[in-house]
């Protein structure tokens, strides 16, 4: 793809072979919070703190069988997600901090965050000269009864506060 990259004068593009690590998968559920399963939402390597951050969605799943069917509810259509947050030195090893951010059954230690607080769609911007924008992020904010896709667009500066664009 030479889209990104000026020239190639004296090197040779190669695909490195990729390892599997013998953890994978390297995040499962094992907090009562996280439910059946366990989503990657992103991950990201944060330079300032030299450690990989990675966001990630719990989802509860629950079937039931009929005579003629199997019935799967729950997921991102029954409103039950939880968005957390983990951490690693190494990108396979993964540590859940304590961010006491959330109350889940009576206790805040736990690293949910808060309902509503991630977009659904972001990423870290490693050009941004702005500290306070190095994260943007984007909702859909049309709904199937709005004509045209529109887009809410945010910035943050950690990844956990955002900032509509105006």
């Amino acid at each position: 793809d030479g889209y990104l990259i000026e020239s190639l004068l004296n090197t040779k593009p190669v695909l490195n072979q990729a390892s599997k690590t013998e953890q994978n998968p390297v995040l499962r559920s094992e907090r009562s919070w996280e439910g059946s399963g366990v989503t990657l939402l992103s991950v990201i390597y944060d330079e300032k703190e030299q450690v990989f951050k990675m966001w990630y969605i719990c989802r509860t799943f629950k079937a039931s069988r009929t005579e003629d069917e199997v019935i799967i509810t729950g997921g991102k259509e029954s409103g039950e997600d939880l968005y957390c947050l983990a951490v690693s030195d190494d990108g396979v090893n993964w540590e859940r901090p304590v961010l006491g951010l959330v109350e889940y059954e009576g206790s805040r230690q736990n690293n949910i965050l808060p309902a509503g607080s991630i977009p659904e769609k972001f990423f870290f911007d490693s050009h941004e000269t702005d500290p306070a924008k190095r994260f943007k992020g984007m909702n859909p904010a049309a709904s199937v009864n709005t004509p045209g896709m529109q887009i809410e667009l945010m910035y943050s500066a950690d990844g956990f506060n955002w900032i509509p664009y105006e």
